[in-house]
This record gives C-alpha cells, structure tokens and sequence, in this order.
C-alpha cells in the first residue's frame, strides 16, 4: 500500500489536531483494543494513515508494529513526511532481530539514529544471516564476540561459521558461546565449538546439560572435555525434572557427587524414582 499524507484543512497535521485524534482512538483502543481495526478499515481505508500517525505521534508502537511489522511504506513515509523524530536505535535492532534486511538497510542509508550491538546479537540469535552479514560490513555497534556466543546459544550454525571466521579463529572468544549450546541442548554446536576455536567451556556447560536432561551432551563432554561438572550437576538433574537416568549415568561416571539439595529438591518436586 502506498502511504498518502493526512492533511487537516490542507496543511500537515499539527500537535492539536493529533492531540484530538489521540484522544478519540484511545478511547477505542481501550474499549475494543485492536480487535477491530481491520473491520474499520474495511468500511474506512483512509482510517489505515490516520491510525498510523496516530501511533507515530503517541509512540504506539504495538500498533505500529500490529499493522506494518516491516512494511517499508511506513518507514518511507514516517521518514519523508512526518515532522517527528522517527525512531530511536531501536528501529534498527527489532528490523535485525526479525530479519527484515530491507529496512535494516534503508534505515542504514537514510537515517541517522544507527542502532546498538543488539541488533547484531537478535539476528544471530535467530538465524538472519544476511543481516548479520550486512551489519558486520556496515555498522560499527556491532560485537561478533556477543554475537557469537547468541548464535551458539541458539543453535544457529550458519551464523556461528560466518561469526567465528570473521573473529578469527586465533582470537579467543568465550567460554559463553559452548556453555550456551550445552545449556540449550546443540550437540552440533558444542561440536563444531570444540573443533573450530580453542574458546572451550567451562564447568557450567555439563552442569546445564545435566539440569535440562541433555544426556548426550554430558556424556560427550565427559568423554572429549577437561572441565567436568560440579555438585550443580546431579543436583538439577534430581531436581524439579527429575532426570533418573542421568542422575545413575553421572553417580557412575563422576566422582563430583551432590549436596544434600539433591535429595530435597527431588522429593520437594514428587520424584520419588529418584529419592529411591
């Protein structure tokens, strides 16, 4: 849709005249929140303009983000038309995050305001390559080390590859990255970690492997790291999961043992199995 501007007795709109629509559509919003918005634009299309300069002036960004997400029509239009200051950094890092390269990049070339490291790390963290891409070539904020480690965390190969090659493999990095993708269960991940940078891991990665029943990657980090784990191993893996089988596989293969928690919380949370 091509985004027309309002205009109130033939001049752009002024802070009193928004400041009376404001005033009309909040009474609505509350009324009937945004239930309702596609049947006023069906019956009123031109509705659609007004609800967006409304949204702009009173910093909705619900609304904003309900009708548009990443519709760049608005963003032209806020940018072109608009007497406002726009939008902050912000705009920027919620286009990374949700990979809407498009607007990442028209808001790189026409606007000012940059973004934060954060819209590095929510395009890593979910996968959009490109725009992790674009933001290393382009942006200054960015932190491939604080990227790296989201990626890893979540699981995101293709993006981890790209990130760890551009650090450089002989740089160290963090310990976060493969404590990350133990935590969330990427035996990839904590694979390729090991193979491909020498940042390792620290006790905290088969601790969290433990704690969320990740049985395979406690046991290859037995069989193929140093660090161990500690009594926070078997003591999560008892706990409020209740993760029988690993709890025998690490009172076998462990000498790290469990604190007193581990039988408290097991029978706190009805994991008699385990209390047995």
């Amino acid at each position: 849709m091509s985004l027309r501007v309002v205009t109130i007795e033939g001049r752009y709109p002024t802070d009193v005249a928004l400041g009376v629509i404001h005033a009309v559509l909040a009474a609505w919003y509350r009324s009937v929140g945004m239930s309702r918005v596609w049947k006023l634009f069906a019956s009123l299309p031109q509705m659609k303009d007004i609800l967006i300069l409304d949204a702009v002036y009173s910093g909705n960004m619900t609304v904003l983000k309900h009708l548009h997400a990443a519709d760049l029509d608005v963003l032209v239009f806020l940018h072109e038309v608009v007497t406002h200051s726009g939008c902050t950094s912000l705009a920027m890092d919620v286009a990374a995050q949700y990979g809407h390269l498009h607007v990442v990049r028209y808001l790189h070339e026409r606007r000012t305001e940059g973004c934060s490291m954060w819209a590095m790390n929510g395009a890593a963290e979910n996968g959009h390559l490109e725009v992790v891409h674009f933001l290393q070539l382009h942006r200054p904020e960015s932190n491939l080390e604080w990227a790296l480690e989201y990626a890893a965390a979540d699981g995101r190969m293709d993006v981890a590859v790209l990130l760890s090659d551009l650090f450089g493999t002989d740089r160290e990095c963090s310990t976060r990255a493969m404590d990350g993708a133990a935590r969330n269960g990427h035996l990839a991940m904590v694979q390729y970690l090991h193979l491909n940078r020498r940042d390792g891991c620290t006790t905290g990665a088969m601790d969290w492997a433990a704690t969320h029943g990740h049985v395979a990657i406690v046991q290859w980090l037995h069989a193929n790291r140093t660090e161990g784990c500690t009594t926070s191993a078997m003591d999560m893996a008892c706990g409020a999961k209740g993760h029988l089988e690993l709890v025998k596989w690490l009172h076998a293969h462990r000498h790290e043992g469990c604190t007193t928690s581990a039988m408290d919380d097991a029978a706190a949370n009805g994991k008699l199995e385990v209390v047995l």
